[in-house]
C-alpha cells in the first residue's frame, strides 16, 4: 500500500474527507495559508492533510 501524500489537490480532498468544494473554501479562510493549504505555481489549491487533521484535532489551526 502506497503512502498518502501530505499535499493533495482540492479534488482529492473532496474525495478523502466527504466535504464539498464549498465546504473547503469556506474551511480556507480559517485555515493558515501555507500550512494548511497553499497556491501551487499553475494556480491550483494545494491542501495539506496532516495539518488539517491536526486542525480537525485541535478545533483550531493548529
Amino acid at each position: 500500500m502506497m503512502n498518502q501524500p501530505r499535499w493533495v489537490l482540492e479534488r482529492r480532498l473532496t474525495e478523502l474527507t466527504g466535504l464539498t468544494k464549498e465546504q473547503v473554501r469556506l474551511r480556507r479562510s480559517q485555515w493558515i495559508e501555507s500550512r494548511q493549504w497553499k497556491v501551487g505555481p499553475d494556480k491550483s489549491f494545494w491542501y495539506n492533510l496532516e495539518e488539517i487533521d491536526k486542525w480537525v484535532e485541535l478545533g483550531r489551526a493548529a
